[in-house]
């Protein structure tokens, strides 16, 4: 087993869906055994105080929603870039737009560019995943404006089953990668 010198890494996120909770934890189990804590949070339930400052490393992820990041991730970052701007930092984006079979893949891309322009803060590594369709979760409003959206791009709708687009390999390639980039190895 190897270890890097990295102490304690935050795995920070905002989730609606469950979808970028998901890949938030799935980074945390890549990255257990070549950090040395992990630690994997959701920014809606830190105590007022809290202070990113407590880890050496933060990887931070965020839905797009109607073309945007979720506000609270903004707000998150706005209150803490300084923080954030003085370690290793990381960020993953979570859009249907992002599946590879897309061909709306730089769409998601350009989004993550806006959103990083808006706050201020530069982390040393970005990727765009791919989320969810979980039709089956949805109240039936949410999952007829999904079912609309979905089919306009060509998507799956048959609304009697969920669809999952993440690409598991390349989340765990940018865990690896932002693991990496903390010991020099990546």
């Amino acid at each position: 087993m190897r270890t890097t010198r990295l102490g304690k890494l935050g795995i920070l996120y905002e989730s609606r869906g469950g979808q970028t909770e998901k890949i938030a934890r799935r980074i945390a189990e890549a990255v257990k055994e070549l950090v040395g804590e992990v630690q994997v949070a959701d920014i809606r339930n830190l105590p007022a105080e809290f202070n990113p400052g407590e880890f050496d490393a933060v990887i931070l992820g965020a839905p797009i929603y109607f073309s945007r990041h979720t506000g609270g991730m903004k707000a998150f970052i706005l209150d803490h870039r300084e923080i954030l701007s003085q370690r290793p930092s990381f960020f993953f984006s979570v859009s249907l737009n992002a599946n590879n079979e897309s061909k709306l893949r730089g769409v998601a891309e350009r989004y993550v560019t806006k959103f990083l322009a808006r706050t201020g803060w530069t982390p040393k590594a970005t990727a765009t995943l791919a989320g969810a369709v979980l039709y089956r979760d949805y109240n039936w409003f949410v999952r007829f404006l999904m079912k609309c959206l979905v089919a306009s791009h060509g998507g799956q709708t048959d609304t009697s089953r969920n669809y999952e687009y993440t690409n598991w390999d390349f989340v765990d390639e940018f865990a690896t990668e932002c693991a990496g980039s903390l010991d020099g190895n990546a």
